[in-house]
């Protein structure tokens, strides 16, 4: 075992990642098990031709090191689970609050900016957790809203609506709708690819203040003992495309910049 170590470790310095990449996969090809719940546009719909750019990303890094990947839509509580159990590999989009006890890339995939949204003819807005009192707010199970919102959700469990199973996006949206909350939470890139489908939610549904902005990740099961590599794999590979120009090719499909250079805002297509 000290020898293969040696070996890998040997050849990172000496021939640079791309060659950790062989080394590793060399002679053992793997099929990686990815699941989440639609959060286009992370991850969209698996049979699309635009199955989201964190798949997208997930196929080139690792179709490189020589293995495949499996991508499939669950709802993210059970996605959450399974991966925990080791039945899956991985979970797309995920903040480390989701599930610190995962293993996370080095360097993130993404980066989201959460939103809470109201009706457009609501002038309630989001300033800080205490601007919350007396609000009931539509939720999804298991989602992360950031530290110090999640800290503030468990105390105050009695405001929040928390949704699961499936279509969970669209049935907060319908709630906020019929008035049954005050606001919802979402992505602001997922919302505003929803708006571009949706086109009669526009100024019916409006922002009304940033919720977190934080990291995203494919994170991997803690009970796989090749997590660790997946991880390496998976941050080293980030930097090769952001180097070679392929990051950029990849996001400007999705109408999107590179996250570290441009806050992740959206660009217009040219």
């Amino acid at each position: 075992m000290k020898k293969i170590i040696f070996i890998l470790f040997f050849s990172a310095i000496v021939f640079g990642s791309e060659s950790l990449f062989s080394v590793i996969s060399s002679g053992h090809t793997e099929t990686i098990a990815l699941r989440a719940d639609l959060w286009c546009p992370y991850n969209c719909d698996p049979d699309s031709d635009t199955p989201g750019y964190i798949i997208e990303i997930a196929h080139q890094i690792f179709e490189k090191a020589g293995h495949s990947i499996d991508y499939q839509v669950l709802n993210w509580a059970r996605a959450i689970e399974e991966t925990r159990q080791g039945n899956l590999d991985g979970i797309v989009g995920a903040y480390k609050h989701d599930a610190p006890d995962f293993i996370f890339p080095e360097n993130a995939q993404g980066q989201a900016v959460d939103m809470f949204y109201t009706t457009g003819n609501s002038s309630w807005h989001y300033t800080n957790p205490d601007s919350l009192a007396g609000t009931t707010i539509g939720i999804i199970k298991d989602y992360s809203y950031g530290g110090k919102l999640d800290t503030y959700i468990k105390k105050n469990s009695n405001q929040f609506v928390v949704l699961h199973g499936s279509d969970v996006f669209s049935r907060n949206i319908q709630m906020l709708i019929l008035g049954r909350t005050t606001a919802l939470i979402a992505n602001k890139f997922v919302m505003d690819r929803h708006f571009s489908v949706e086109q009669n939610l526009i100024g019916r549904i409006v922002e009304a203040g940033v919720a977190t902005v934080e990291n995203v990740y494919i994170a991997f099961s803690p009970g796989n003992p090749r997590s660790k590599i997946y991880a390496r794999i998976l941050s080293d590979g980030i930097e090769t495309l952001r180097t070679s120009g392929e990051l950029k090719k990849i996001l400007k499909k999705y109408n999107l910049a590179d996250w570290q250079t441009t806050a992740f805002l959206a660009v217009s297509p040219e």
